[in-house]
């Protein structure tokens, strides 16, 4: 357990978003934390090396019993959080995983953007949606309800060999002769295509290709939209950065990780073998990859997160706590469509009717 008591008068600290401190919410004092050794450095781990460490974990950790240090209230979490706030008190704990096998993070990308600012984002998201509910603007002004958590990532690097096979179409012009409506002869251009046959291979070579690590923190497709982050700003682990904000260890097993990092790059690696194959078209019949100098780290990056419910539906917002981004779900407000059509009816009867006036003139 590691605890961040104020100096002055010894309640728990609170990480200050955009600043290098922990701050009292009660005497206001703040405490530096202490700037990162010369020495130290974000180490990227032998991706192999990392696997075997990892060994058969399947992402699942125990529940444990715990007790709050403030109030003594009792109850039960998963092994794998890192960070949170006493349910009973709100005093914040941070803790390190009792599981041998729980991956730890080696890096924080540090919250930038506080509660105020996420909120502000919030509200501009769905100030530019129109056509949702207006409880959503009201809710928008509900502070407490957008929370702050790292979300885990793991990031992958490597260097990808592609051969290929596949077919190169080159255009070229030819003319043609037809017969016209009114029956006379006449030429045009077509455009035809020549097929080659074409092999090789191309490397690629990927830096910090982001996978989530905790697939039900928030939809994937919500994780992977608050991109891109500043990677370049992360600092090595450091427990004081998750003071008053949850997190969780990584959830995702590497094999899994590598796995969608493989789909998510597909795509890219097809385009540099088009590219390699060149010409105006491109048939790509085969690919065989081969990953190698392949390493990983794991990271935690700051999120706000908040779920409401309109309805009988629990939706889901996200910002990115660095660049303000806004991902999520939204109701539809029926009375603002059906007011929308009812406009777009009266516009269109009003220009018939301006035509039909005009023509009678």
């Amino acid at each position: 357990m590691t605890d961040f008591p104020c100096n002055s008068c010894g309640a728990s600290l609170r990480f200050t978003p955009g600043a290098q401190t922990l701050a009292c919410p009660y005497c206001g004092s703040r405490n530096d934390i202490p700037a990162p050794a010369a020495e130290a450095r974000i180490e990227e781990k032998d991706f192999d090396q990392e696997l075997a460490v990892e060994g058969d974990f399947d992402g699942n950790y125990a529940e444990i019993n715990y007790q709050c240090r403030s109030c003594a209230a009792s109850f039960t979490l998963s092994d794998s959080v890192l960070s949170g706030q006493c349910g009973f008190c709100q005093t914040p704990y941070q803790r390190q995983p009792e599981e041998k096998r729980a991956i730890l993070p080696q890096a924080v990308l540090p919250f930038r953007l506080d509660q105020k600012a996420a909120l502000q984002s919030y509200r501009n998201w769905i100030g530019s949606r129109w056509f949702a509910p207006n409880s959503l603007e009201d809710l928008a002004r509900v502070k407490a309800q957008l929370l702050g958590h790292y979300l885990p990532h793991w990031t992958i690097d490597a260097e990808v060999d592609t051969r290929y096979t596949g077919s190169r179409g080159e255009h070229y012009w030819d003319t043609e002769s037809y017969t016209d409506s009114q029956g006379n002869r006449q030429t045009r251009q077509v455009r035809r295509t020549r097929w080659y046959p074409a092999a090789g291979e191309v490397t690629n070579s990927f830096d910090d290709i982001l996978i989530v690590a905790a697939p039900t923190e928030l939809p994937r497709e919500y994780a992977r939209a608050l991109e891109p982050w500043k990677l370049s700003d992360l600092v090595p682990y450091d427990p004081s950065y998750l003071a008053g904000f949850t997190a969780r260890a990584h959830g995702l097993p590497l094999p899994k990780a590598f796995a969608e990092a493989r789909d998510l790059v597909a795509a890219t690696i097809t385009e540099s073998v088009k590219d390699d194959i060149g010409g105006d078209e491109q048939i790509v019949l085969t690919q065989q990859s081969r990953w190698y100098d392949m390493s990983c780290k794991a990271i935690l990056l700051p999120v706000w997160y908040m779920n409401y419910r309109h309805g009988d539906k629990v939706y889901k917002i996200a910002v990115n706590a660095i660049t303000g981004e806004v991902q999520g779900e939204r109701p539809w407000s029926g009375w603002k469509i059906c007011a929308a059509i009812i406009f777009g009816l009266i516009v269109i009867a009003l220009i018939v009717g301006g035509v039909s006036m005009l023509q009678q003139h």
